[in-house]
């Protein structure tokens, strides 16, 4: 894969989102695979095309991510895990139920030995509302914001796992919660911007 051709090929597409501007920029002036910091920005070009609506930029991001193996480190992986994820979520989306099971197979091949800890992040626990409703309180939407969005890959864990895991403590997921605090995660995003 060509992954600056690709770059250049979303950059090409001129879009106007100040998001996706800015973390397409630090993609072009930086990419390294092995890189968590660079690999973060790759995340959040992905989270911020698919937020705006351009589904097919987004998936060409998640392409980039699928081209990258775990190699012991999940602090470098979670990035990567979230764009997988976001693939999963698209090429399902586009009727491409095989390419969207391979994508969730690279997902849950690094926690295969951590069974237990997946099934701990299927939990609505596992998501920051107790922080977002402290930076609501504080009347800080822009911190709170923030939060929502570091929580997207946890939604994407839950919705595409959800369906076929229960969590730690053996409750299925409520996978149409899930569904409804993204729709509105996404939207907050969308307008905050």
């Amino acid at each position: 894969m060509d992954i600056p051709a690709t770059l250049r090929q979303i950059e090409a597409l001129a879009l106007k989102e100040k998001p996706i501007r800015a973390a397409l920029r630090k993609c072009l002036r930086k990419l390294s695979l092995k890189s968590s910091r660079d690999l973060a920005n790759l995340s959040d070009l992905g989270l911020w095309l698919y937020i705006y609506g351009y589904p097919e930029p987004a998936l060409a991001v998640c392409e980039i991510a699928n081209t990258v193996e775990f190699a012991g480190d999940f602090v470098v992986w979670t990035p990567v895990e979230t764009l997988l994820l976001l693939g999963a979520r698209l090429q399902r989306a586009q009727g491409r139920r095989a390419k969207a099971a391979a994508y969730a197979k690279k997902v849950a091949a690094p926690m295969a030995a951590h069974t237990e800890a997946l099934r701990r992040r299927l939990s609505f626990d596992w998501l920051s509302d107790a922080s977002i409703a402290r930076c609501l309180r504080k009347g800080d939407l822009r911190a709170a914001n923030a939060w929502r969005f570091s929580d997207l890959g946890s939604l994407f864990l839950m919705s595409e796992f959800g369906r076929t895991l229960p969590d730690l403590d053996g409750n299925a997921v409520d996978v149409a919660r899930v569904e409804a605090k993204l729709a509105e995660y996404i939207d907050l995003l969308k307008g905050a911007r």
